[in-house]
């Protein structure tokens, strides 16, 4: 698998934005996904994948995920009516049942014509990981909180790597700069979340907070 070909899945806040600059400054192209892509890949569209591209993904900590989605919106003015990280975390719920994030977004209107897959704040950008990767098996995982293995991953298969990934840091997308944002949560929301992310806990090793 030497210099392998590959596609990179970005999910939001999964430092997708990292990884993509990461691969251009070391001059390293994906056969597919960009940037500014976030599409959820349907068990259609993996099985159209050449079976000889690596399908690559990052992964995040859903404590620290939602947070950060959080932060993001809020930053962006996307949050309802000065909504604070609680009533947030409390109406996801609400969210998930009517399939949509009317109950927190506050300009969710303005993307109401907008296709599922394309809407900054259609309801996959606060769903698990697992509910973006249809086939987990036909994707190489890695998380977040250790990209040196993803690097390992490339220099392991012949690619050259002058820019290290621990230096790409990309400001705009930076949440708050901490290693962990549990403690920003109470154990009411820490259950709405445990619950709602479920499967990241079980798919991706992640620990509960019991």
């Amino acid at each position: 698998m030497s210099c392998f070909k590959f596609g990179y899945t970005h999910i939001n806040k999964c430092a997708g934005t990292s990884v993509h600059h990461w691969l251009a400054a070391n001059n390293i192209l994906p056969a597919y996904g960009s940037s500014g892509d976030h599409l959820v890949h349907s068990d259609a569209v993996l099985l159209s994948f050449d079976p000889k591209i690596v399908n690559i993904v990052t992964v995040r900590n859903p404590y620290n995920r939602i947070y950060s989605i959080f932060k993001q919106w809020e930053k962006n003015g996307w949050i309802k009516n000065d909504m604070k990280l609680p009533e947030f975390i409390r109406l996801l719920p609400e969210c998930y049942e009517e399939n949509n994030c009317g109950k927190i977004v506050g300009v969710y209107e303005n993307w109401l014509g907008t296709p599922p897959d394309e809407s900054p704040v259609g309801i996959r950008m606060i769903k698990p990981c697992s509910y973006w990767l249809k086939g987990l098996n036909k994707f190489k995982i890695f998380k977040l909180e250790n990209l040196q293995t993803l690097q390992d991953f490339f220099i392991n298969n012949d690619y050259n790597i002058e820019v290290d990934i621990s230096t790409i840091r990309v400001l705009p997308t930076v949440t708050d700069g901490e290693g962990s944002y549990l403690h920003k949560f109470d154990q009411e929301e820490k259950d709405i979340i445990e619950k709602l992310f479920h499967s990241d806990f079980v798919n991706f090793g992640y620990e509960k907070d019991l």
